[in-house]
């Protein structure tokens, strides 16, 4: 969860994910291992600096794009509910 709500233009290093997620760092490097076998994430090197994201084809990060646009859907469909409710509110007042 860390690394999909962490930025994914840079990425995350064990050190950051395992401040987010309380566990330790080898626990962190395994998940990441099993993850970028899956092609779910993927590593950007800087030296010897290693960033892990969301890799750009994965899955994963096309059901994120979709859960946001969801989320974007129901704020949309709210806000004329919620106007409509307080139209209602003040005709029962009358």
């Amino acid at each position: 969860m860390a690394l999909i709500q962490g930025p994914q233009k840079t990425g995350m290093r064990v050190g950051e994910i395992r401040l987010q997620t309380h566990l330790s760092r080898p626990a962190v490097s395994h998940h990441l291992k099993i993850l970028k076998e899956a092609q779910i994430i993927s590593v950007h090197k800087e030296g010897t600096r290693n960033f892990y994201r969301l890799d750009a084809g994965s899955k994963l990060k096309s059901l994120k794009n979709l859960a946001s646009e969801i989320d974007k859907l129901f704020e949309q469909c709210e806000e004329p509910a919620t106007e409509s409710r307080s139209r209602t509110n003040e005709r029962d007042d009358l």
